[in-house]
């Protein structure tokens, strides 16, 4: 179990520059040191690096999505999902080797 005095340490965000009998720093207080000027809050750590593929196969996944509501005449729509469905198929094990392959 982490203690709360661990968590909270001078060097934690909004206690830097505070002096003796300063008000205690909130959340809100906090975040707004983190906006940038349009007001968006900027992020605290970078973002997770994406693995390779990861990018490809989310757009793959966006495109099969996408065709799933493409009209289609009736005597050719059930190949179409047939093929589709594989499709998701495939990719979603692609993921997944791509997730397993950070834990190797």
């Amino acid at each position: 179990m982490i203690k709360l005095k661990k968590l909270i340490k001078e060097s934690s965000p909004g206690f830097t520059k505070r002096k003796f009998g300063d008000p205690l720093p909130t959340f809100k207080g906090v975040m707004e040191k983190h906006k940038d000027n349009n007001g968006v809050v900027k992020e605290a750590a970078p973002q997770m690096r994406t693995k390779p593929g990861q990018k490809e196969t989310r757009a793959i996944i966006n495109k099969l999505e996408k065709l799933k509501k493409v009209d289609i005449p009736r005597r050719h729509a059930s190949k179409f999902k047939r093929a589709i469905k594989s499709a998701q198929d495939s990719v979603s094990k692609i993921e997944n080797i791509i997730r397993m392959s950070s834990t190797l």
